[in-house]
C-alpha cells in the first residue's frame, strides 16, 4: 500500500491525494478543472463581492456623518480598502440626506410650516434671509 498522504485505499481501488482533491471539489460544486477555478479565483477582488446592500449600508452610514475610519470598522476592514471600493457611497451620502432634509423644509414650507419655509430660505437665499445676529 502507498504511503498514505499519497494514496488511499478505497473499495475500488487506490485513490491518490490528488483524485481526493477532486473528488472534493466537484462535489462542492466546481465544474472545470481545479486549476482553472483556483487561477479565476485568484482574479475575483474584493470589489466583485461588494453587493448593492453593502452600498446601501454605506450610504446611510455617511449620510448619519460617521466617519470614513468608523465606517471601515463597521465593516472590518481598512479605511484606505473602503474608501477606493466605497468612492462614491462615502461621497455624496452627506450630501445626499443634507438634501432629503432641505427638500422636507422645502415641502414643508409650501405645506404652511412657517419655521420650515424660513428654515429653507435661510439655507438657499442667506443674503436676503440672515438672522441680524449673523451678519455673514
Amino acid at each position: 500500500m502507498a504511503d498514505e498522504s499519497d494514496a488511499r485505499e478505497s473499495e475500488g481501488g487506490i485513490y491518490s491525494e490528488r483524485d481526493l482533491q477532486l473528488a472534493r471539489f466537484h462535489a462542492l460544486g466546481g465544474g472545470r478543472l481545479l486549476e482553472e477555478d483556483i487561477a479565476t479565483a485568484t482574479r475575483i477582488s474584493l470589489g466583485d463581492l461588494v453587493t448593492p446592500k453593502h452600498r446601501e449600508i454605506v450610504t446611510k452610514l455617511a449620510a448619519a456623518g460617521l466617519s470614513n475610519q468608523a465606517i471601515a470598522d463597521i465593516l472590518e476592514i481598512s479605511k484606505e480598502r473602503t474608501q477606493e471600493l466605497f468612492k462614491y457611497e462615502l461621497g455624496t451620502g452627506f450630501e445626499l440626506a443634507s438634501a432629503n432634509l432641505s427638500h422636507s423644509l422645502f415641502l414643508g414650507g409650501v405645506a404652511g410650516n412657517h419655521a420650515a419655509a424660513i428654515a429653507w430660505l435661510r439655507n438657499h437665499n442667506r443674503s436676503q434671509w440672515r438672522t441680524k445676529d449673523n451678519n455673514t
